[in-house]
């Protein structure tokens, strides 16, 4: 809490009555206060009181609480930071309030990113006890609309209809000239007024999924910043046009015309970009498809983008020129036999090809591999995740030659899933961290090759529905030290995973064997840092590992459908940390561990005979 106060500052905090108060909820309250005082800035601190507008235990979405603090108009950049949009001071605000433990209960997207969070009930009475608006700017109806004509709704910024029964909006909306934010989603709303076109000042507009007749004065709100509607509504020709203050752009379907007209070169603020095809397109429309793509060249300054369900041939052009773009997530376009030119992109970080049926070999277009020039060249230069799935006709991923090139430096995980023809695969990947391989028929050498010896920086290793490897690189466990999760699932060749004499990663803390119905033997050596042990449907294993007795730190073990299992090395003085033991179908092990009866911690025992 109070991370970033001044050295000079923690001498008056010290000394703050406040630590002379009994413990209990008032002295609670009086800390989670002083972090309040000690936030500085007034904006800051409005922003804060401003959740006490929400119910307790009300999960906020991180963006849509930025978008009502952007209408109240509390969003200045700070000192030195003139440049930043106000969603960026948004977000600066959103992380010191998480910093200093007014949320919590943080959920995340598969990025990382945060999405959504809570505030805790004594942080929300605080909030209610700092807040002193003296008018109301904000409204959350759980009923029927307020008339708009009263003096107290003339001022609104705010207006939020989520969920509610609201059929219709009266004319006299248009008369709210500080409306900023307009939320009707979730509503029996099926047509706006035509003095929608009147809310000059609107910033966010959130419409129903289903609209009878989509507003046409939209056009008109030429500051409106977010507009949300359902991705099956159809948008008018031009609507959209004169939005140059658009920072997200809502599912869109359009032909080259109506591409054309969108003008996304000029929109300068759009940071994401989602272009969807319908899967009820047909599928001879290969050429229009590629047209249309093309013309919706977005401006620059993109740095999120989706391409999903795309039935052209050749992605676009401007793909490769895309120098802002951070994450690029290509679905479901079955036709695309090449993919674009990524390497080269300064600030991608993460790209995601998914379902690219057509794709045979991923070679050095890819990267972007010059291998004319006589100069280091420097590929991939930020990317940290990678992931291909269900690119079931990739036969080969080519590598380029390392000793000229810096690629994948700081690539941290990759993903191999579906790709079940892929024979080749590039051996050189200096930081990756997490590798996850499935359902792969042929994948033993491409396997082998990033499994190579020259890997070192794993930490967590998924394998599950892959043929051909009848054992891991021998090595494999021994190189990579911080290793603390493997994970093997229906590798029904696999006989071994390291050789009986060879030393497990010390770091290992999760093993779990599913499903291997050739495997006869585990790593022995090395296994102090195991937490979880798990080994179902093996047939061939005889016996568990001796080093397990001295695994102080397991907390769950469970072995089950391990037909010729006859006995489970647990110690005398048993496992002290041990709280889950499952054993089950296990037909030769004729009698319990003599240690069960010391595992003093254990909460979950499950033993079935069949």
């Amino acid at each position: 809490m109070m991370r970033s106060k001044k050295l000079e500052g923690w001498q008056s905090i010290v000394e703050n009555v406040i630590w002379d108060l009994s413990e209990g909820e008032d002295r609670i309250l009086a800390v989670l206060k002083l972090s309040f005082d000690e936030l500085g800035s007034p904006p800051l601190k409005q922003c804060f009181a401003y959740c006490s507008m929400f119910i307790k235990d009300f999960e906020f979405e991180k963006d849509d609480l930025i978008q009502h603090w952007m209408a109240q108009g509390w969003l200045h950049p700070f000192p030195n930071q003139y440049d930043l949009e106000m969603e960026d001071t948004g977000n600066e605000y959103f992380n010191i309030l998480l910093q200093n433990t007014f949320f919590q209960d943080v959920k995340r997207d598969f990025f990382g990113n945060i999405t959504k969070c809570k505030m805790h009930d004594l942080v929300h009475d605080l909030a209610i006890y700092v807040s002193k608006s003296k008018y109301m700017r904000s409204s959350f109806f759980n009923g029927a609309v307020l008339g708009m004509n009263s003096p107290e709704v003339k001022g609104l910024r705010v207006l939020n209809l989520y969920k509610t029964d609201v059929q219709e909006l009266p004319d006299s909306i248009g008369k709210l000239k500080h409306l900023r934010y307009l939320n009707v989603m979730k509503t029996k709303i099926k047509a706006f007024p035509k003095s929608l076109g009147q809310l000059y000042n609107l910033q966010t507009l959130k419409m129903p999924r289903i609209l009878e007749k989509f507003p046409m004065e939209i056009a008109n709100l030429i500051n409106l910043r977010h507009v949300y509607f359902g991705q099956n509504v159809k948008v008018p020709a031009g609507v959209l046009e004169r939005l140059t203050n658009l920072r997200s752009l809502p599912y869109v379907k359009r032909d080259k015309e109506e591409a054309e007209k969108a003008n996304l070169a000029e929109k300068k603020h759009v940071r994401k970009l989602v272009l969807r095809w319908g899967c009820s397109r047909p599928s001879n429309c290969a050429d229009s498809n590629e047209v249309v793509l093309e013309v919706l060249r977005p401006h620059s300054s993109l740095e999120f983008l989706e391409i999903d369900g795309f039935m052209g041939v050749k992605l676009p052009s401007w793909l490769v020129l895309s120098n802002n773009l951070k994450e690029i997530e290509l679905q479901g376009c079955i036709n695309c036999e090449g993919v674009p030119t990524l390497g080269r992109l300064p600030n991608l970080v993460h790209v995601s090809i998914e379902g690219m049926q057509n794709l045979k070999c991923l070679g050095y277009e890819f990267y972007g591999y010059d291998h004319i020039s006589d100069d280091t060249e420097v590929l991939f230069p930020a990317l940290r995740t990678l992931h291909m799935t269900q690119a079931r006709n990739l036969i080969e991923w080519m590598g380029v030659p390392t000793e000229r090139v810096e690629v994948f430096s700081f690539l941290e995980e990759l993903t191999l899933t579906g790709c079940s023809q892929l024979r080749s695969a590039p051996s050189h990947f200096p930081s990756l961290k997490k590798l996850e391989i499935g359902d792969m028929n042929s994948g033993g050498n491409a396997i082998a090759s990033i499994l190579s010896d020259s890997l070192t920086t794993l930490t967590c290793l998924p394998i599950w529905n892959v043929r051909g490897p009848v054992c891991l690189p021998e090595r494999l466990l021994e190189n990579n030290q911080n290793l603390s999760c493997l994970e093997i699932g229906n590798c029904s060749e696999l006989t071994c995973i390291a050789p009986p004499d060879s030393h497990c990663c010390a770091s290992l803390q999760q093993l779990s064997i599913l499903e291997c119905l050739k495997l006869r033997c585990l790593p022995d050596n090395g296994l102090l840092s195991l937490i979880k042990l798990e080994i179902e449907e093996c047939p061939e294993i005889s016996s568990l590992p001796e080093g397990l007795q001295y695994c102080t730190s397991l907390q769950i073990l469970k072995i089950q459908k391990c037909t010729k299992i006859k006995s489970i090395p647990i110690p005398s003085q048993g496992f002290p940390s041990l709280s889950r033991l499952w054993l089950s179908q296990c037909p030769e092990l004729s009698s319990l561990p003599s240690g069960l009866g010391c595992c003093t911690s254990l909460a979950d025992l499950r033993i079935t005979v069949s």
